[in-house]
C-alpha cells in the first residue's frame, strides 16, 4: 500500500506541477495578450490621429481648390462678358461703317449715272451739230463707249448694284 500511496502521491504532485506550469503559461499568455492589446490600442490611437490629420489636410486642400475654382469661374465670366461687349461694339461699328459705305456707293453710283447721262447728251449734241467730224470722233467714242458700256453694263444694267446690295444684305 505504501507503494500505491506514494505512486498516487507522486501522480498528484505531477498533476499539481503540470497544473501550476499550465497556470503559469496561461498567466504569461495573458500578460502577452495584454501587452499586445496595449500595443494595438496605441497603434490604433496613432492611426486615428494620423487619419484625422489627413482628413484635416484634405478639407483644407478641398476648400482651397473650391476657392480657386470659384476664382477661375469669376475670371472666365468677366472675360466672357468683356468679349461680348467688345463684339457688340465691333458689330455696331461695322454696321455703321457698312451703312456709310453703302450710302457713299449709292451716292457715287447716282453721280456716276448723272455724269454718264450728261456725257452721253453732250456727245449726242456734238454729233448732231458737227456732222463732218462725226466719223473721226466715232472711233474714239466707240473706244470710250466700250469702256462706259462695260461699266454701265455692270453698274446700270443691274449687275454691280444687285451684287453690292446682296453683299450688304448678307452682312450682319
Amino acid at each position: 500500500m505504501t507503494m500505491a500511496t506514494e505512486s498516487e502521491r507522486l501522480a498528484r504532485i505531477e498533476g499539481a506541477y503540470e497544473h501550476l506550469a499550465t497556470r503559469a503559461d496561461v498567466e504569461t499568455v495573458k500578460t502577452d495578450v495584454h501587452d499586445v492589446k496595449a500595443m494595438v490600442q496605441t497603434a490604433k490611437t496613432e492611426l486615428q490621429i494620423e487619419i484625422q490629420s489627413v482628413k484635416s489636410e484634405v478639407q483644407t486642400v478641398k476648400s482651397e481648390l473650391q476657392t480657386e475654382i470659384q476664382s477661375v469661374r469669376s475670371e472666365v465670366q468677366a472675360v466672357k462678358s468683356e468679349l461680348q461687349t467688345e463684339m457688340q461694339s465691333v458689330k455696331s461699328e461695322l454696321q455703321t461703317e457698312m451703312q456709310s459705305v453703302k450710302s457713299e456707293l449709292q451716292t457715287e453710283m447716282q453721280t456716276f449715272r448723272s455724269e454718264l447721262q450728261t456725257e452721253i447728251q453732250s456727245v449726242r449734241s456734238e454729233l448732231k451739230s458737227d456732222n463732218a467730224s462725226i466719223q473721226s470722233e466715232i472711233a474714239g467714242i466707240r473706244s470710250e463707249l466700250r469702256w462706259f458700256r462695260w461699266i454701265i453694263g455692270i453698274g446700270v444694267a443691274g449687275i454691280l448694284l444687285p451684287l453690292l446690295q446682296r453683299l450688304f444684305e448678307s452682312l450682319p
